[in-house]
């Protein structure tokens, strides 16, 4: 598991853009390191932690009728 302070991060005004870059970046640094970040982690201003956000979410929010 990778520690928390490595994981990509957007506040809570970022764009669906904003996420798929940050995950665009995680993906890139993942050559350098062991782990691989499938979640990116939504944060307040206060970088108090308030969910995530996975690829499936991703997915989902540009294809909503995905599941069917």
């Amino acid at each position: 598991m990778a520690p928390v302070y490595e994981y990509a991060t957007v506040t809570q005004a970022a764009t669906l853009l904003d996420a798929v870059e940050a995950f665009r970046k995680a993906q890139d640094a993942f050559i350098q390191s062991r782990y691989q970040h499938r979640s990116v982690l939504l944060i307040d201003r206060n970088n108090h932690f308030l969910g995530k956000l996975s690829q499936h979410d991703v997915i989902e929010a540009l294809e909503p009728n995905y599941r069917d």
